[in-house]
């Protein structure tokens, strides 16, 4: 009797622990995850979406979907793409040392980007627009080999090397030194030579250098003198009147350029 009483308690023990089992199967049977942090879908998700939805992973390629200012993105490598604009502006902006996280539009002020401003900036390439540059006080503006400068009416353009500056000067005529001023060279009198540089702009005359001009027809290796019989003009043709000079300015290295090299040996003309 006492071992039937035993067998039939093991009994009772074992329906209690089964029943607590099927209890908590059901319960875990019937629980649902109120907000999980990611879910699985078959195709990627597209369009807008709710604010702060649950991540979505796609079964077949293993991509994961966020929702990002409203609408569905997949996350990259890199951590995602964004839409939000990054805009330089002249003025005004976020202020210097701001970051750009793609949470938001940022508009900038250019004159702020990076760092300081370069003292000596060199500038390389072709630049087709004419674009107006302001060198700071101090700073030094290097046109490279072949460059050219042309200076605004009414402006004062430096002194390149091997060139002077002037104030109203014609450009691409030859001038002489009359006191401390530049004036037209001519050919016809003494007075009026030596021819000592070529006008390249308004304000500058080079003296030793290449200055270009469009309208010029000359024949690559031409010798071009001061002319005789115009102010400031240049000619192809060596001057043969009694009582005139002939000095060499330069030679033609092509239709459109002149080497700028004026000799001091004049020739007087018998």
């Amino acid at each position: 009797m006492r071992t039937i009483r035993q067998f039939l308690k093991m009994l009772r023990n074992l329906s209690e622990i089964l029943a607590v089992l099927l209890l908590a199967a059901g319960a875990m049977a019937h629980a649902q995850v109120s907000n999980p942090s990611v879910i699985y879908v078959s195709s990627a998700p597209s369009g807008s979406c709710a604010s702060a939805p649950p991540l979505q992973t796609v079964i077949s390629t293993g991509t994961l979907y966020t929702c990002n200012n409203g609408t569905w993105a997949a996350i990259s490598s890199g951590g995602g793409t964004t839409t939000n604009a990054l805009t330089a502006n002249s003025s005004g902006g976020a202020a210097p040392g701001s970051t750009f996280n793609g949470a938001s539009a940022v508009t900038f002020d250019y004159h702020s980007f990076g760092a300081a401003p370069l003292a000596s900036p060199t500038f390389t390439g072709t630049e087709t627009t004419a674009p107006a540059i302001n060198v700071p006080s101090g700073a030094t503006l290097t046109i490279q080999s072949g460059g050219t400068l042309t200076c605004a009416a009414g402006s004062t353009c430096p002194a390149a090397a091997g060139s002077l500056t002037g104030t109203s000067l014609t450009a691409y005529n030859v001038y002489y030194m009359s006191g401390s001023a530049l004036t037209n060279a001519e050919a016809n009198s003494a007075s009026t030579l030596p021819g000592i540089c070529v006008a390249s702009s308004t304000t500058v005359c080079v003296y030793s250098g290449v200055v270009t001009n469009g309208s010029w027809t000359w024949t690559q290796g031409q010798v071009i003198y001061v002319s005789d019989s115009s102010a400031g003009g240049l000619t192809a043709t060596a001057p043969s009147t009694s009582g005139h000079f002939v000095q060499i300015v330069g030679v033609a290295t092509s239709a459109t350029t002149l080497l700028v090299m004026p000799s001091l040996n004049i020739l007087g003309i018998q």
